[in-house]
């Protein structure tokens, strides 16, 4: 049986990676945050090539993937979302496309309200979250550490602590998650969380594993994994299954993508976050779609 605990509460951001920032600290980064001695100076810094995409995010050193996954499957279903919360940039002079600093507005769920900070490119240490240049998502971790608006679930005063996506929707989005416990020794909710699952592809659908997955199926315990699609299986009106499920699932402190089978991952599901309400489809410019 499919014991479902429903939870109503509201999300956060979720992101992560390595990205290298500019010596000198600025006075708007955040204090008391853990960065190396060393800090890397970097050429360029684009905030993203074109859009923002879940490739750009590599989880590094703070305990945040319950933050990046959240950001990676909301960038994977819609770009527009995440790009929404960057306002008034500042390019180099010398490189139009390199931006020095940027306004990032965040939901602060404790206060009911949208808050703004400016990040600054220089305060971006390699501590934080991006598998290249591209700093958005070191961007948003920041202004993530400096709003929080948590309670102390996932963000306290020296940062990320552990802590579960749907803070991190909401926190990105402004709009509720919720957050499920599943049975997992149950047999009769196959249906139920494939369709969960299937809802990655208009929606953003993570899971966390519990305390002890298959080791054969290479999933870390009690870590938030971020769902990009699932695809390959339907079930009769009788419940009877009908071809093989695939799971496509994106691993924030490797910053990859890879997938299981779902005879293999069902049971390794304790938890699973989405939006209450499924989101409208994309807007897509007629002007720039193809005939």
């Amino acid at each position: 049986m499919f014991m479902t605990y429903y939870y109503n509460v509201i999300s956060v951001l979720g992101l992560f990676a390595t990205v290298f920032g500019l010596t000198g600290a600025s006075p708007d980064a955040l204090p008391d945050t853990p960065a190396k001695s060393h800090i890397e100076k970097r050429g360029d810094h684009p905030l993203w090539d074109v859009s923002p995409k879940w490739q750009d995010i590599k989880k590094d050193k703070f305990d945040n993937e319950w933050f990046l996954v959240a950001a990676a499957t909301l960038v994977n279903w819609d770009s527009q979302k995440i790009k929404d919360r960057f306002s008034a940039m500042q390019t180099s002079k010398k490189r139009a496309d390199n931006v020095d600093a940027v306004t990032v507005e965040l939901w602060n769920q404790e206060e009911a309200k949208w808050e703004k900070r400016d990040v600054k490119y220089s305060s971006i240490t390699a501590d934080y979250s991006g598998s290249n240049q591209y700093w958005w998502i070191a961007a948003l971790e920041d202004a993530a550490m400096r709003i929080g608006g948590l309670g102390g679930k996932g963000i306290d005063k020296d940062g990320f602590t552990d802590g579960d996506s749907h803070f991190a929707y909401q926190m990105l989005t402004g709009e509720e998650a919720d957050l499920y416990e599943t049975d997992r020794d149950a047999k009769t909710y196959k249906n139920e969380i494939w369709k969960v699952l299937e809802e990655a592809t208009k929606s953003s659908v993570c899971i966390k594993t519990g305390p002890n997955p298959d080791k054969s199926d290479g999933l870390r315990k009690s870590t938030w994994y971020g769902i990009l699609r699932a695809e390959g299986l339907a079930f009769d009106d009788e419940g009877n299954e009908i071809g093989e499920g695939q799971v496509y699932l994106y691993d924030a402190k490797e910053g990859k993508e890879f997938y299981l089978g779902f005879e293999d991952i069902q049971d390794d599901i304790a938890w699973y976050s989405k939006p209450k309400y499924l989101m409208p489809e994309p807007y897509v410019d007629p002007s720039t779609s193809a005939p």
